[in-house]
């Protein structure tokens, strides 16, 4: 089948009312939860403004991360050319283009909802997650802070103001796991030679980015209030 066709039939399958669902559904346990995009049925991404799950992102974020990769790349890329290529990668599958950066990111949808730093899963459970996901979730929940703030919850303890927004992060990881998943993705499209890591380390250094966020939040929080 050609890749026209194939294009073709994608758009006809963004018109179904419940697609994204069926798709999660087929990939992901209903135990497990994990969004791709806000609207049903699927629609084309917005020109202006920012949305935060990856198949909802505008067409101005796109473009304004590709400017600014083209830049750090001293890259000769025209504005108009950037516009044009950011439109036609956004009807892509998972708005990326390159087939290996469709699968990477397949594969972190599905890795995603597993990774649950806040609730307790013990190692004997179904539930636990085990192989380079269980790696991952361990990798995690070692944090300080992770545990810091498992502990409070447990207790029932209060949370200070300026952490909440981090328990949320960790309630529902697979957001701003998955969302950096895509802008990594996205950025090695861009950039002309994209860097020489394997997927599990390319997944890693994902997870690594998300704590490193929260540190350096947590960490401006205590510089603000000392």
């Amino acid at each position: 089948m050609a890749a026209e066709d194939v294009r073709a039939i994608a758009f006809e399958m963004r018109d179904q009312e419940g697609i994204i669902e069926k798709f999660l559904e087929a990939i992901v346990p209903k135990t497990q939860t994990v969004s791709l995009s806000e609207k049903d049925p699927l629609v084309p991404p917005e020109l202006l403004g920012s949305a935060f799950l990856p198949l909802d992102r505008t067409i101005e974020q796109r473009v304004r991360a590709a400017l600014i990769r083209h830049r750090d790349a001293d890259s000769e890329v025209g504005a108009e050319e950037i516009v044009i290529e950011e439109i036609e990668r956004a009807v892509d599958a998972f708005g990326l283009h390159d087939a290996r950066s469709q699968a990477l990111f397949l594969v972190g949808t599905v890795i995603a909802p597993q990774l649950t730093p806040l609730l307790h899963v013990d190692s004997d459970d179904v539930g636990a997650a085990e192989g380079f996901v269980g790696e991952l979730q361990q990798r995690i929940r070692r944090e300080a802070y992770v545990m810091h703030l498992r502990r409070q919850l447990c207790a029932g303890g209060a949370i200070h103001a300026d952490q909440t927004k981090i328990v949320a992060d960790l309630q529902d990881f697979w957001k701003p796991w998955l969302n950096r998943l895509w802008s990594r993705l996205h950025g090695r499209e861009i950039r002309p030679r994209p860097p020489a890591e394997s997927p599990k380390e390319l997944l890693t250094g994902i997870t690594r980015s998300v704590i490193l966020d929260h540190r350096a939040r947590i960490r401006k929080s205590l510089e603000r209030s000392s």
